[in-house]
C-alpha cells in the first residue's frame, strides 16, 4: 500500500514538472461603445453594450503563449485564423431560460478561418472564458445565435456565436483560443472582453 502511495505521489510530481508557466503580454483594449446593436432575437431585450474593432489589412500576431489580441483583428493560432468580431450582453430571448438572479448572458461573435490544406472540425471547445478571479464559464446555447461548430474546408471560414451566463457584477473577461492540435499550449491567443 505504501508503494502505491509513493508511486502516486511520484506520478503527481512528474506531471507537475511537465507543466509550464506563461506570461501575459498586455496591450490597450478597446472600450465598449454605448451604442447597442439590434438584438438578433425577436422580442428579446436589446444588448447593453457592444465591443467591436476593425482589422484593416493587418493581422495581429501576439508573441508567445497568452499574447493579448485586439478585438476585430485576425490572429493566428495553429492552423486557424481567429477574429473576435463583437460582444454583447442580453437577458436572452423569450425562448431561452432566463439567467439566474444576478446573471446575464454574454454573447461573443467570432470568425475562424481554416488555414490548413485539409478540412477541419471546429466547435466552441477551443474557446475558454474566464473572469479576473480565474472562474471559468461554460458556454450555453441561446435561441437566435449563430451555430459555432462544423466542418470548415481548407481556406474557408465559419462565423458563429459563443454564449455564456455570467454575473452582472463582472464587466471584464478573458477569452482564450487554443488550437486543439496545439498539444504544448504554445499558441494560445486571448482577448479582453468588456461589456
Amino acid at each position: 500500500m505504501k508503494r502505491l502511495y509513493l508511486l502516486l505521489a511520484l506520478l503527481i510530481l512528474i506531471l507537475a514538472a511537465c507543466g509550464s508557466t506563461t506570461t501575459q503580454a498586455t496591450t490597450p483594449t478597446p472600450t465598449p461603445t454605448d451604442t447597442p446593436t439590434p438584438d438578433a432575437n425577436a422580442g428579446g431585450p436589446a444588448p447593453s453594450a457592444t465591443v467591436a474593432g476593425a482589422c484593416g489589412n493587418q493581422c495581429a500576431t501576439p508573441s508567445g503563449s497568452g499574447g493579448q489580441s485586439t478585438m476585430g483583428s485576425p490572429v493566428e493560432s495553429g492552423t486557424w485564423l481567429v477574429t473576435i468580431n463583437s460582444a454583447k450582453t442580453s437577458m436572452g430571448s423569450q425562448y431561452d431560460s432566463p439567467p439566474k438572479a444576478g446573471d446575464i448572458y454574454l454573447t461573443i461573435n467570432f470568425t475562424v478561418k481554416n488555414m490548413s490544406a485539409n478540412a477541419q472540425e471546429t466547435s466552441s471547445y477551443p474557446f475558454t472564458l474566464r473572469d479576473g478571479q480565474g472562474t471559468t464559464y461554460n458556454d450555453t446555447y441561446l435561441d437566435g445565435t449563430a451555430v459555432n461548430y462544423g466542418t470548415v474546408a481548407a481556406g474557408q471560414q465559419l462565423r458563429g456565436d459563443l454564449s455564456y451566463e455570467v454575473p452582472m457584477a463582472i464587466h471584464s473577461f478573458i477569452l482564450q483560443f487554443d488550437d486543439p492540435m496545439d498539444y504544448e499550449h504554445s499558441e494560445i491567443v486571448q482577448w479582453t472582453i468588456k461589456d
